[in-house]
């Protein structure tokens, strides 16, 4: 989805001036709960993809649409919470928070 191609919908989204880019902030569901995200489109002709980022991790996946990001980027956050749960013993600090977050998203 271009944002150039669906002119009305750029009132919904802050902008970067610098760089052409759109922000949105949204929600997905992580165990009942929702979780604040954020989405990242591109004003560039051709530049179709939306990523989605949950920012108190570095957390990112990608989709053609906004329900497609969105859903890549709760696979990729139960993928990254089993992996980290995993070796939990063996990771770095900024690992172990990212964990930590995951762990109280989930316990909620």
């Amino acid at each position: 989805m271009s944002i150039k191609s669906v002119p009305h919908i750029k009132s919904f989204f802050s902008r970067d001036e610098d760089e052409n880019i759109y922000y949105k902030k949204d929600y997905i569901n992580l165990s009942g709960q929702p979780v604040l995200i954020e989405l990242e489109f591109s004003a560039e002709e051709g530049d179709n993809e939306i990523i989605a980022l949950l920012p108190q991790t570095d957390i990112i996946a990608t989709g053609d649409t906004i329900e497609a990001a969105k859903a890549n980027l709760r696979k990729a956050v139960f993928d990254d919470y089993h992996d980290l749960s995993r070796h939990k013993n063996t990771l770095s600090e900024r690992l172990q928070t990212q964990l930590n977050y995951l762990d109280r998203t989930y316990a909620k």
